[in-house]
């Protein structure tokens, strides 16, 4: 697990300690379930147009992975309120994010899918930093866990678009 939790610093990221408050870790908590809903539709999207089965297993567990970070991360953090349904405006978007992810062709979707995933390690790498300086050594385990199952994935997505001849 300690090849997974390489510090902000390390990745050449900015250094995660501008605020260790409960408020940051809920702001980057929320910033990652929005960014893990983006990441389930794109790389779903991607999967579902994909010809290549083995490039559309790739992004499929990428997409069942940020699904399932959907209910299992706001339980890890022990946050009733994250645990709320979408607003109607985040729904909103979903809708029409999905609905433009489907006129996209198959190598602009997979661009789109990459940075998503990419987004999520960075987040997670930064909550699990909070998670350790705080204490919540539960979180900073979730965290490493996480990490170590997404890596393996973040890598076979980029690997399937390599391999994938990009038109559209």
């Amino acid at each position: 697990m300690a090849h997974a939790i390489a510090s902000s610093q390390q990745l050449g990221l900015p250094a995660v300690v501008e605020s260790t408050t409960p408020a940051r870790l809920e702001r980057l908590v929320r910033q990652l379930l929005v960014c893990e809903a983006d990441t389930d539709v794109r790389c779903a999207s991607v999967a579902s147009r994909e010809p290549d089965p083995i490039r559309a297993l790739a992004m499929r567990r990428a997409a069942s992975h940020a699904e399932r970070t959907l209910w299992a991360l706001p339980i890890a953090v022990r946050d009733e309120a994250l645990l709320r349904e979408p607003s109607a405006t985040e729904s909103a978007w979903r809708s029409i994010r999905e609905h433009f992810a489907g006129l996209l062709g198959v190598g602009h979707r997979y661009r789109r899918a990459l940075p998503a995933l990419d987004r999520g390690l960075v987040l997670m790498r930064q909550i699990a930093e909070i998670a350790v300086i705080e204490g919540r050594f539960d979180l900073w385990t979730y965290a490493a866990r996480w990490l170590d199952e997404r890596a393996p994935l973040v890598t076979d997505a980029r690997a399937a678009l390599e391999t994938h001849t990009l038109v559209g």
